[in-house]
Order: C-alpha cells, then structure tokens, then sequence
C-alpha cells in the first residue's frame, strides 16, 4: 500500500492545532466523518465557517442521521464534529447539544455481548493456527497487547535474558502513542516465541511467496532490514486469527444494527464476528485476577490504580506467581509453597509423636503407682481382717 502524505487543508490544519497524533489512523476516520458532514449540509471545509451556519440545527441533523449506527461510531463522529466546530469557531464550545449527546450515549448499552474468550476454546484455537498465529495469541493473552502493537514489536523490545520475559510496548507503537509501557508474558509464550525466532526468516518468505506480489515486489519489506518480531501486517495475524477459529468451530457471528452497501449496490445487514482477536486482551483481563497488576500491563491508568508504584522487579516477580493462571497448556505446577507446607507439617507430626511418646511414658508411670497403690490396699484389707 502506498502511503500518501497528508492534505494541507483546513481538515489537516484542524488536526494539527487539536495535536492529534500524526499518520494514525484516527485522523482518517475523523476526516471521513467530517467529510461526511460537510456532504450532509452542503457545503465544503473553506466556505461552511462563512457562511453563518446554524450551528446546532446542523450537528442535531448529522446526529440524527447517524441513529442506526453503534455505539463507537456515533461517539466517534461526535468527537470529529466537536474538533472541527471547537478549533474554527470557539463559539461553539459552549453548545448545549454536546451535553445532551454526551447524556444520550452514556446511556446506550453494548450492542452485542461477546463471548468470552477461555483455555478450553484456546487449546483447539491454537492447535490450527500456523506458529506465526499461534505465537502472536500467547503473546497477547499472556501480556494483553493489542495486535497492531504486536506486529510492531521489534527485537529490543522482548528481553529474553529476565524471567519473566519482559516487554516493553514503545509509546510509537502504544495505542494514542502518549506512553511506554512494560509489560510480561508466559514461560509458555516464551518458549513458543523462541521457536517462531528459529524460524521467522523462512516462515516469513513462505507467507509472502503465498500472497502472490509478483507485481508489486516493492511494496514488500526487506527481511535484513524490518527489525520487528513479526513482519507482516495486523491484518495478516487478524485473518489467521480468524482462520484458526473457523476450523475450531468457533465461527459464529451476530448481527448488529449496522447497513453496508455491496458492490452491486444491495444494501446488507452487518455481522459481527463473536470471537475476534481483541477477546485475547479480554481473556488477559479476566484470568488476570491481580486486579492492579493487570491494569498496569494493560496501560490503563485511573483513580484505582493510579498510587500503584512498585519497583518494575517487584511487579515483575508478582506477574510471575500470578501468570500460572494465563497458561493455557498443561504445565508444571509451583511446589516450592507446597514443599514448605509440608516441611511445617512435617515438624508439627514430628512434635505430636513426641507429645504421644510422652504420655505414654506417663502413663506406664502412672500404671506402677496404680499397681503399687493396689499391692498396698490389699495389704491394709488382709491387716484388718486378723483378730
């Protein structure tokens, strides 16, 4: 795909003062929803601001219109709308239907309800996926990384020298790019991405012979010179994700309150797939069960967690007694703890024998002075029977 650079426009010039990251993909999907407004109300970037517009009546209309649609679409036009009206009129800042939609949405519930992801729909997922597939899974259900920072991982960010194996998620490569993170993943995970390192070159030259670019070569990257863990797309790992599940049994997807229009013009309902690769970062979530550490690998940041400060060792160490619970595979069980349970119990038994042993002793103590006492009363009987 060739890559294009971005237009000088008032669009670009808004997204430049709101300090949207640059070449991200969210400044695409807000120049098309501005895009979309402007064709609702007729008029192009350079010329609406002039033209006196009612401001509220438009956004209500562009809202209107947007009804059918979920729930992440309608915030996401809201925002692009609300960048474009605040940064080039700040008279609109204090627009009363910004609370109201903010209102109306908050309200919205999930659409759809996915299924959540667990070891037993793991196993045979993993069992058909290819090992460049299977590798990018344990990578992510044991660290919770999303997909486009896996494929952006690169061979300074993985230390395969500490234990756990430590990742660290670069804020170029950190969803919103405002922070690094540091995050761990599985003695499982480990062992599988050393196998996919062994090998990556042969793998990866297989791949890209398979998706046919005899005439496109150059858009291909040059293994001596692509220094990420995986080379190749999210969508490459995406689709083998999806592929693995399929052959799992796990196809099933559910419709949502989504239209498309296909090539010959038919309009379709949209299907959402109940299984897709971000149910890997949920299952992280969910068998993560140190909440606050969870939250930590996963970048999330509020009023929760925000006083966990730990030395990046200590968490490290903490992951690693926690993690037993994010493997997937059966593996060897920790006995360090069980062994020394034992050893206390070990040493109570042997303290209780020699209470036992004690009392015994007493007891036969007690016997002879029972036996003596006896001897004696019979003598004391026999004494007063004599005339």
């Amino acid at each position: 795909m060739i890559k294009t650079e971005p237009k000088d426009d008032l669009i670009e010039q808004t997204f430049n003062k709101a300090l949207l990251p640059k070449n991200t993909g969210t400044r695409k999907q807000y120049r098309c929803r501005i895009n979309q407004f402007l064709k609702m109300v007729g008029k192009d970037m350079d010329t609406y601001f002039k033209s006196k517009p009612e401001y509220e009546k438009d956004v209500i209309a562009f809202w209107e219109q947007k009804q059918k649609m979920g729930k992440g679409e309608k915030l996401m036009c809201v925002n692009a709308l609300k960048i474009f009206l605040k940064i080039n009129d700040k008279s609109t800042k204090n627009l009363d239907i910004w609370d109201l939609i903010k209102l109306r949405v908050k309200g919205e519930s999930r659409e759809t309800i996915p299924d959540a992801m667990t070891p037993a729909k793991l196993k045979p997922i993993l069992d058909y996926a290819d090992i460049r597939t299977e590798t990018a899974i344990l990578l992510c259900t044991s660290s919770g990384i999303r997909i486009e920072t896996v494929v952006g991982l690169e061979f300074k960010d993985i230390d395969l020298n500490k234990s756990p194996t430590q990742i660290t998620v670069r804020r170029e490569i950190n969803k919103g790019k405002k922070k690094t993170i540091i995050t761990w993943c599985t003695p499982e995970a480990t062992e599988k991405l050393k196998e996919w390192l062994r090998v990556r070159d042969d793998k990866s030259q297989q791949y890209r012979r398979s998706l046919n670019f005899s005439k496109n070569k150059e858009f291909l990257p040059n293994l001596d010179t692509d220094k990420r863990i995986f080379p190749c797309s999210a969508d490459r790992i995406r689709v083998g994700f999806n592929k693995a599940c399929a052959e799992a049994g796990f196809n099933e997807s559910v419709t949502i309150n989504k239209k498309y229009k296909t090539k010959d013009g038919k309009i379709k309902q949209q299907k959402r797939r109940k299984l897709t690769y971000h149910s890997l970062r949920h299952y992280f979530r969910s068998y993560m069960e140190n909440r606050d550490l969870a939250e930590f690998c996963l970048g999330h940041s509020d009023i929760n967690n925000r006083y966990y400060s730990k030395p990046i060792n200590e968490i490290a160490q903490n992951y690693l007694k926690h993690c037993i619970n994010l493997q997937v595979f059966e593996r060897e069980t920790d006995l360090t703890e069980v062994q020394e349970e034992l050893k206390e119990k070990d040493g109570e038994i042997g303290n209780m024998k020699q209470d036992i042993h004690n009392l015994r002793n007493q007891i036969y103590e007690y016997q002879e002075q029972m036996n003596f006492l006896s001897e004696e009363l019979k003598k004391l009987q026999s004494g007063s029977k004599k005339p």
